[in-house]
């Protein structure tokens, strides 16, 4: 009876949670007659800029600066204004989008004019060339590759410069795929999403506020090259400080190995150590048993 009731009660509540990821994974098309209809801000250098402001104010907390890829991790993805995928629709197609909104993106209809609406259009359309391409592939193949890093304390933000040596010159590693993150203690965590590097090898990202530091506030900021499989890190200062007790300071079974408890140091080594005294003793049996039929022939 109890096992019915439950599967009464979880069964709609699954269906309704498949339903709604499903909603959510479909492709967000604009109606046909919406996508034709044409920007009458289009290169306005003045509209640019006011759609500039209203999306430093309105849009960017979700999707980040255009071409950093440092958008909200939200489902679905926001996005990056300066992508393909939004590059890639129409005028109208963005106007339409960004007066219906749809989950997780809030309806800007009543909240921002026509006017700003299609001057958040044209500077999505001023940032066609905001997003490095990608280098083709091979193209650093057995080339060395090498990163560093420069903080920018005040802003939180770190840059990675990468370069690459060709006939003994070093030249900047254009179009190379960049994530920054955090060193922690088991993984490191990243933060940002994959960018790419300019022409001059330059990959920025501005690491958000709260990032949990030690208790002077530092932690060790790390930028990955994955496809070279290569990885710098740098101690940066203006982490969230963390005050409270951190567990991997005390001996326990899950913690890191310098930390193990003292009677697990004991019980494995003697462990091992009884085993080897185990098969010495076989083994000297065994040479004992050897020698007395050698002198009985």
């Amino acid at each position: 009876m109890k096992t019915n009731l439950l599967h009464r009660i979880l069964i709609p509540i699954i269906g309704l949670f498949l339903v709604n990821t499903s909603m959510l994974a479909q492709t967000w098309q604009a109606p046909a007659d919406a996508a034709a209809v044409k920007n009458p801000f289009e290169g306005d250098k003045a509209k640019v800029a006011r759609g500039q402001e209203v999306f430093l104010a309105n849009c960017k907390s979700c999707h980040g600066d255009p071409g950093a890829a440092n958008f909200l991790p939200l489902n679905p993805p926001p996005g990056d204004f300066a992508s393909e995928k939004f590059l890639s629709q129409t005028d109208g197609a963005l106007f339409w989008k960004i007066t219906e909104g749809k989950l997780p993106m809030p309806s800007f209809k009543t909240t921002l004019s026509d006017d700003d609406r299609w001057a958040v259009v044209a500077y999505t359309r001023s940032l066609a060339n905001a997003l490095p391409a990608e280098a083709p592939k091979g193209m650093f193949d057995g080339k060395k590759v090498a990163v560093a890093l420069t903080v920018n304390t005040e802003k939180r933000a770190v840059s990675a410069k990468v370069t690459f040596a060709e006939n003994g010159v070093e030249q900047p590693a254009a179009g190379l795929k960049v994530r920054f993150g955090v060193k922690r203690t088991f993984a490191n965590q990243w933060l940002s999403n994959t960018m790419i590097t300019d022409a001059e090898g330059w990959a920025h990202f501005t690491y958000p506020e709260g990032v949990r530091a030690d208790s002077e506030g530092k932690f060790i900021a790390v930028a990955e090259l994955p496809d070279q499989k290569l990885s710098v890190t740098e101690t940066v200062t203006f982490g969230s400080a963390f005050t409270g007790k951190n567990l991997l300071d005390e001996r326990s079974l899950w913690t890191v190995r310098t930390m193990a408890p003292w009677w697990l140091y004991i019980a494995f080594f003697g462990t091992v150590l009884g085993v080897w005294a185990f098969i010495g003793i076989i083994a000297l049996n065994i040479f004992k048993i050897y020698k007395l039929g050698q002198t009985k022939k």
